[in-house]
């Protein structure tokens, strides 16, 4: 079933019409991809064997392997929703359409800008780990390690 979704979702995908990429700018199709997919668009062009930011590089010979990666990736890795499943895997063929169509080198600039901007702003987001004002545990911690100190001094 799960696997029939993706191959129909990869399929539709796969099959959109050059008309909807010209419709938008490489970068504002960039721009739409859901935050949850930003982690997948780099493991997709990882294993295109592209840099992320090289779009002709991901929309070229490894079009294929970029589309089905991201695709996989977006909905096995459980943190997009249904409608950004759909939006991520409607994009990436999208952006390789428009990529195919030759754009401004301003526009593919400023698409790989908006790519490198959204994979550091998701490495430097905070991790699941509380902070030690949040572990009010640390701060009773050192309090006691405080009292201890002035006991023996």
């Amino acid at each position: 079933m799960h696997f029939r979704t993706i191959a129909l979702s990869l399929f539709a995908a796969a099959t959109a019409t050059a008309q909807n990429a010209a419709s938008d700018s490489l970068p504002e199709l960039v721009a739409q991809l859901p935050t949850c997919a930003i982690g997948c668009l780099n493991s997709a062009a990882d294993s295109a064997s592209c840099e992320p930011t090289d779009f002709e590089c991901i929309c070229g010979d490894n079009r294929q392997s970029f589309i089905t990666s991201i695709g996989a990736c977006v909905y096995l890795g459980g943190q997009c929703s249904q409608d950004e499943i759909s939006r991520a895997t409607d994009l990436a063929p999208q952006i390789c359409n428009n990529v195919a169509n030759n754009p401004e080198p301003s526009a593919v600039a400023s698409a790989s800008n908006l790519v490198s901007d959204a994979i550091a702003s998701e490495t430097a987001s905070p991790t699941d780990e509380p902070d030690a004002a949040v572990r009010p545990g640390v701060g009773l911690g050192m309090i006691g390690i405080g009292m201890v100190a002035a006991l023996v001094l």
